[in-house]
């Protein structure tokens, strides 16, 4: 399978199980990442431009924009885009492994985004995404 095979294998996996997905995301009662994510924005300035790699449900996203944060959230598959479109938070479609980003960031977030992918792919992405950041920026995975 070649790396795009892949990738549009994984994206297909999150379409067709999406609602599932988002159903129990949802249920969570504990965020786990809250202080992970809460600790990770100390020290950005309120403005800095942050963007999130594969959003899903826009949980860490909420929770960002609730400490005084904008910040573009993205996925690849439709089915998260347009959920993330039904609860205000105007998100792209974005996929790391074809997609050029469409501005430099202080801040890129990618949980649970990198799992997906080959050592290889996973160094191809790390270079696409430190080539997005601006100086001084940082990635949170």
């Amino acid at each position: 399978m070649t790396k795009n095979e892949n990738n549009q294998k994984t994206i297909q996996v999150y379409e067709d199980c999406a609602q599932e997905y988002i159903a129990r995301s949802e249920a969570k009662k504990i965020h786990l990442s809250a202080p992970w994510i809460t600790r990770s924005l100390a020290g950005l300035p309120k403005n800095a431009k942050l963007f999130e790699i594969g959003s899903a449900t826009g949980r860490e996203a909420r929770l960002i924009r609730s400490l005084g944060y904008n910040i573009q959230v993205s996925d690849a598959p439709s089915a998260f885009v347009d959920y993330l479109t039904t609860i205000g938070l105007d998100p792209i479609q974005f996929d790391l492994m074809t997609d050029q980003f469409p501005d430099t960031y202080n801040y890129i977030l990618a949980k649970a985004t990198l799992v997906h992918f080959s050592h290889k792919e996973v160094k191809a992405a790390l270079k696409k995404v430190f080539g997005a950041l601006s100086g001084g920026g940082a990635i949170r995975v």
